[in-house]
């Protein structure tokens, strides 16, 4: 649903934040996050990443846990510090974590890790855990997306 800022701009209530190095991962996921009604915002480097999450306030976070300049935990340390960012939800995304570096993810207040490849259906399930399981109930509603999920594997 969108509404109008105090200088009427528009913003949606269903933000996403993806921050990832991985352009095509970027893609494949914005574009079913798309479909289901969700505006996606992209950053590809953790210093964007923590910055249009203290600007956009999204939802959910979906965050890589290894990438160049900086690794997951430390974003994640960053956002639950800052007083814009520390409620919002992040989920980890990446292709190998161990047990330990998920323990203390945990610890530090992360909601949940998926592993590349990770199928939609997952995705969609960890939406709904973290969002509540309303939340696309009303973006059918407010958006109406053409087709039900089409929950398919995805590979990077």
């Amino acid at each position: 649903m969108e509404n109008l800022t105090e200088n009427n701009t528009k913003y949606s209530e269903y933000k996403i934040l993806i921050v990832d190095d991985d352009v095509w991962f970027h893609k494949y996921f914005t574009k079913h996050l798309k479909s289901w009604g969700f505006d996606v915002i992209s950053a590809y480097n953790p210093y964007d990443g923590i910055s249009l999450a203290a600007k956009e306030n999204p939802l959910l976070i979906f965050l890589d846990y290894i990438m160049p300049e900086m690794n997951g935990d430390n974003v994640l340390k960053i956002l639950k510090a800052v007083e814009q960012t520390k409620d919002i939800p992040v989920v980890f995304i990446s292709g190998n974590l161990s047990a330990e570096v998920i323990g203390s993810a945990y610890k530090m207040g992360a909601k949940g890790f998926l592993t590349k490849p990770v199928s939609l259906k997952i995705i969609y399930q960890k939406i709904e855990e973290c969002l509540g399981s309303d939340v696309f109930a009303k973006l059918k509603l407010e958006h109406n997306p053409t087709d039900e999920p089409n929950f398919k594997v995805f590979k990077l």
